[in-house]
């Protein structure tokens, strides 16, 4: 069995997600309850407002298609001083400014700038210094590394306000022109997240997997440890030859972590 990775990009507004569901001709899915547009291995998912309605649409379009994917949120967020209309790749996340933190791995190119998110419950503007504000990301993240690896789950927001230009500025049409810009940007860099996924993961050491005795946890262990070594670059050839030299899925799980450990780079921080 053949799985096509997927690009899965969640918008909780229409209007945030029009410039890509019109420049790549997606097609509307007649599905309940959220709005679908796909198109190949594209699929726009329009979430609704707020932690609750992002998190429970992750978790149902994972359930309607399992299969290997990338998960990117885009959206508009606030920002104390960034310029409006900016681009911005999120490289941490946080729920407050002294809670759970999430810091996507930036395994991908990407030309712009970056910064981090800090997630409200309501539309706010309060803009902490040094960090942009939105209403999803942190649910997104919570969500998505459900089903995913920490690498192929990114956030990308625009700035839609500031504190010299207020929220109460925006209306769906200018949300539609500061995104409309930044299509060819943002599938620029889903595309290089999509190639440090295999084409397909149809290879050897699967077969030799499903052919062990093992429960559901461990094979889903397994198969977690296999999408973190093929995005690390870990050739399929060398994996494939560490998964038949074990007698059990256990002995796989085992090999295959310490394949995952030696390859992540440590960061060694200087005393002082």
């Amino acid at each position: 069995m053949r799985f096509t990775p997927l690009i899965t990009m969640l918008f909780a507004l229409s209007c945030e997600a029009r410039p890509w569901i019109d420049a790549l001709k997606l097609n509307k899915v007649p599905v309940r309850p959220y709005d679908l547009y796909t198109k190949d291995n594209i699929e726009v998912v329009i979430t609704g407002i707020g932690s609750e309605s992002m998190a429970t649409a992750i978790g149902w379009v994972a359930g309607r298609n399992p299969g290997p994917r990338v998960w990117l949120n885009v959206g508009t967020a606030g920002h104390a001083t960034r310029e409006l209309g900016e681009l911005l790749l999120v490289h941490g996340c946080a729920a407050s400014e002294k809670g759970r933190a999430h810091y996507p791995p930036l395994v991908a190119a990407w030309d712009g700038a970056t910064d981090a998110v800090l997630c409200v419950d309501h539309v706010s503007d309060h803009y902490p210094g040094g960090a942009a504000v939105d209403m999803e990301s942190m649910a997104f993240f919570n969500a998505a590394l459900r089903f995913s690896d920490s690498e192929l789950v990114q956030s990308i927001k625009v700035v839609s306000d500031n504190e010299r230009t207020g929220v109460e500025h925006l209306n769906p049409k200018r949300i539609t022109e500061l995104m409309q810009p930044h299509v060819t940007a943002v599938m620029h860099f889903a595309y290089n997240l999509l190639s440090l996924m295999p084409n397909a993961f149809s290879v050897p050491q699967v077969l030799h997997i499903e052919s062990l005795r093992a429960s559901h946890s461990v094979k889903q262990q397994i198969q977690r440890a296999l999408h973190q070594l093929t995005v690390l670059g870990m050739a399929s050839d060398c994996i494939s030859e560490a998964v038949r030299e074990q007698a059990s899925a256990r002995d796989v799980l085992t090999a295959l972590q310490k394949m995952v450990d030696d390859r992540v780079p440590t960061l060694e921080v200087a005393d002082g």
